[in-house]
């Protein structure tokens, strides 16, 4: 399997996830999708840096917005 690859899939699937419930959890993610919350928190990270996804609010009551 190729990683690179894998790491798109991760990223597509919690996008899609996030547009669903803009409330959910790194770790309803990560069992979600069956990968590690770090996994979730590092893409998490790089969607935000690269511009698709933004936090509105603080990290307990706040909510995702996929851009």
């Amino acid at each position: 399997i190729n990683p690179q690859s894998e790491g798109r899939d991760v990223t597509g699937s919690i996008e899609a996830n996030l547009t669903a419930d803009p409330f959910i959890t790194a770790e309803e993610l990560a069992e979600l999708l069956g990968v590690a919350k770090r996994t979730i928190l590092r893409n998490l990270a790089k969607l935000q840096e690269v511009g698709r996804i933004k936090r509105v609010g603080s990290n307990k009551t706040g909510h995702w917005e996929v851009l």
